[in-house]
C-alpha cells in the first residue's frame, strides 16, 4: 500500500507519527539468562588461602627470570601473524557496530532522472520531457526492535572477538613458553649424549688397547663399541629437535629462521614464587575463552527477535525532494518537487517458513549455551589436571634425581669392578645403559614441570591480559 500526501501539514503530521511509533516500538525477544552451573568452592589439589591471592594480574613468565624468554613473548605478542589476524577480527567487529548503529535511521540517496514520452504517470496527449534532480529518502521504523537485536548482537560480536583476541594471546604466550622449556630440555639431552660419547670413546680406546695386549675378550671390544655407537647416534637427533624447535619458536615470533641462544640452564629453571590459582568463580571470570563463549551465545540469542521481528509487518517512509520541470533547456522554470509515501508490508501465508526461521535461531542458541557450558566444565578440568600434573611432577623429578645419583654411581662402581675382574663387562654395560637413561629421563621430567607451569597459568586464564 503506497499513500501519498500534498501539503505541509499532512507532511509534519506523518514524520510525528513515525517518531512516536518509534519511541513506543518495543522489541521482541528475551534476554538470555546465564545458565545456572554449580562449581566447586576450591580446586581439590588447592587451598583457598592460596586462591585469595590469585586476583592480582601479573605477567607470569617473567617469573622465570629469564631475559630471553620475557624477550622472545615480546616478539610474538608484536609479529606474531595470528595474533595479528585476531586484532583486524576485533577492528572488523568494532566497525560492524557502527554499521548496525547506522540501521536506525533513514537512508539518504541521490537521484537525477531524465525521460521522453506520453506517459509520465498518467497519459498525455502529446510526447513530453521529464526531469528531476534531487534526494530520496528510505526509513524502516524499527517497530519490533529488528535493528535493536541486531545491534545488540554487533556489540556482543565485538566483545566476544576482545576476547577472542585475548584467548590467542594466552595461548600464543603458553605455547611460546612451552617451546621454551622444550628447547632447554633437548639442549640438556644433547648436552648428555655430547659427554656420554666422549667418555664412551674413551672406553672403547681402553678396551681396544686391553684387546690388543691379550687381557679381554674380542665380544668386549666389541660391546663397547656398540655402546658408543649409541650414545653416538643419539647425538643428530637431538640436534635435529634443538634446530626443530628453535624454527617453531621463530615461527611463533613471526621471524624468518635465525639461531639464538638460550639463556638459564633447565636445571636450574625454576618458577622464584608460589602460584596462586583463584577460586573456580574467579577463574571462570579471568579465563577469556569462557567470556568468549558467553558473548557468542549473547550474539546469538539475538537473532532470536529479529527473526520474530521479520514475521510481523514493517512501517517504511518514503520520500523525495528536488527540481523537475518538463524542458532541461529552461533551468527557471524547474520547480521545486517533493512527495512523501508510507508502506506497511507484512507476511501473510508463507507455509511456517518464518516460524521456523523463529525456530532454528532458538535453535542455534541452544547450541551456543551448551558450548559456553561445556567451555565452563572444560576449564575447571584443565585447572585440576594442572594442578595434578604438577604435584606428580615434582614427585617424579625427586624420583629421576635419586635414580641418576644412584645410577652414575652405580657405573662407577661397575668400572671400577671391571677393572679389577671382580665382574665381566655386562655389568658395566647395563650400569652404562642405565646411566645414560637416567641423565635423559631426568631432563625430560624437569622440562615436563615447567610444562605443566605454563598449562597452569594457561588454564587459570594467565592472570595477564594485554589491554
Amino acid at each position: 500500500m503506497q499513500v501519498q500526501w500534498l501539503n505541509k501539514r499532512t507532511l509534519g503530521l506523518v514524520l510525528a507519527c513515525g517518531s512516536l511509533l518509534y519511541l513506543n516500538s518495543c522489541k521482541l525477544g528475551k534476554e538470555l539468562e546465564e545458565p545456572s552451573m554449580s562449581v566447586p568452592e576450591a580446586f581439590t589439589n588447592d587451598t583457598l588461602e592460596q586462591a585469595q591471592a590469585a586476583t592480582d594480574t601479573v605477567a607470569w613468565w617473567l617469573l622465570f627470570e629469564d631475559t630471553v624468554l620475557n624477550a622472545l613473548v615480546n616478539e610474538a605478542l608484536e609479529n606474531n601473524r595470528d595474533l595479528g589476524i585476531a586484532m583486524q577480527r576485533v577492528e572488523q567487529a568494532r566497525l560492524q557496530t557502527k554499521i548496525s548503529k547506522a540501521d536506525f535511521g533513514p537512508k539518504f540517496n541521490m537521484a537525477v532522472q531524465a525521460g521522453r514520452g506520453n506517459y509520465q504517470g498518467l497519459l498525455l496527449p502529446n510526447p513530453s520531457y521529464n526531469f528531476f534532480a534531487g534526494t530520496s529518502m528510505n526509513w524502516e521504523l524499527d517497530l519490533w526492535g529488528k535493528y535493536r537485536n541486531l545491534n545488540d548482537k554487533a556489540k556482543s560480536e565485538l566483545v566476544a572477538s576482545a576476547y577472542g583476541q585475548q584467548a590467542i594471546e594466552l595461548s600464543l604466550i603458553s605455547e611460546v613458553s612451552r617451546q621454551y622449556f622444550l628447547l632447554l630440555e633437548y639442549e640438556t639431552s644433547l648436552d648428555v649424549a655430547l659427554k656420554t660419547t666422549e667418555l664412551r670413546k674413551e672406553t672403547v680406546e681402553i678396551i681396544q688397547a686391553r684387546f690388543d695386549q691379550g687381557i679381554v675378550a674380542e665380544i668386549d671390544l666389541n660391546q663397547s663399541q656398540i655402546q658408543y655407537e649409541i650414545a653416538r647416534s643419539s647425538i643428530p637427533v637431538f640436534e635435529r629437535l634443538v634446530k626443530i624447535t628453535k624454527l617453531n619458536i621463530n615461527l611463533l615470533t613471526g621471524s624468518l629462521p635465525r639461531d639464538f641462544e638460550t639463556q638459564m640452564e633447565l636445571e636450574s629453571a625454576q618458577l622464584k614464587s608460589e602460584i596462586p590459582t583463584g577460586i573456580p568463580a574467579q577463574v571462570l571470570a579471568r579465563r577469556p575463552d569462557v567470556q568468549q563463549a558467553w558473548y557468542q551465545a549473547l550474539a546469538q540469542n539475538s537473532m532470536i527477535g529479529v527473526a520474530q521481528a521479520n514475521r510481523l509487518p514493517a512501517l517504511s517512509l518514503s520520500g523525495t525532494l528536488g527540481l523537475a520541470g518538463n524542458d532541461f533547456s529552461d533551468l527557471g522554470g524547474l520547480s521545486a518537487g517533493w512527495n512523501l509515501g508510507g508502506s506497511l508490508l507484512g507476511p501473510i501465508f508463507y507455509w511456517n517458513q518464518n516460524l521456523r526461521a523463529v525456530d532454528i535461531q532458538r535453535s542455534l542458541t541452544r547450541q551456543q549455551v551448551l558450548n559456553y557450558e561445556n567451555t565452563v566444565l572444560t576449564a575447571v578440568n584443565e585447572v585440576e589436571a594442572s594442578l595434578i600434573t604438577i604435584e606428580t611432577a615434582k614427585t617424579n623429578i625427586e624420583a629421576s634425581e635419586s635414580r641418576t645419583i644412584a645410577a652414575v654411581n652405580a657405573l662407577d662402581l661397575s668400572n671400577q669392578r671391571y677393572d679389577q675382574g671382580v665382574t665381566s663387562y655386562l655389568e658395566v654395560l647395563e650400569s652404562q645403559r642405565q646411566a645414560f637413561d637416567a641423565e635423559l629421563n631426568l631432563a625430560k621430567a624437569r622440562s615436563a614441570l615447567l610444562q605443566a607451569y605454563v598449562a597452569l597459568y594457561k588454564s587459570t586464564g594467565g592472570g595477564w591480559t594485554r589491554q
